[in-house]
């Protein structure tokens, strides 16, 4: 049988036993501009089809005593080759990823935040997923 109990004094829960578990996507379609900001008050995956060369900046971020997992789904549109930089990101050996290049690729690009948004440690969790 599971249960959950609180932590005295807070409402965070302690130990929480959970058999299913669900996020929401946001779908942002084919963006076309320059610069985007990826809303975190709307979710933690968003899905997204590059038409352009686009620069994302997250918004919303969590306080600096929480951290939040953010998963960016990259599609190459048509003709392919475009770019994606993410403002405050920061990768292994400082070297930003580089995506797929053809027409329809699929990349996976994985951040998280612990210091209310002042920096994004980022991961290529998937590239060229067929």
């Amino acid at each position: 049988m599971a249960y959950q109990r609180l932590n005295p004094g807070s409402a965070a829960l302690v130990a929480p036993v959970l058999q299913s578990y669900e996020e929401r996507y946001v779908a942002l379609g084919s963006i076309s501009s320059g610069t985007y900001n990826l809303d975190l008050s709307l979710s933690n995956l968003f899905t997204i089809t590059l038409s352009s060369n686009v620069t994302f900046t997250f918004t919303n971020p969590p306080a600096s005593d929480r951290s939040k997992p953010i998963t960016v789904i990259l599609t190459q549109g048509a003709g392919g080759s475009k770019t994606a930089t993410f403002t405050n990101a920061k990768y292994t050996d400082g070297t930003a990823p580089i995506l797929s290049t053809g027409a329809g690729n699929v990349d996976v690009l994985t951040f998280f935040t612990i210091n209310n948004g002042t920096s994004y440690y980022g991961t290529f969790a998937m590239a060229d997923i067929k």
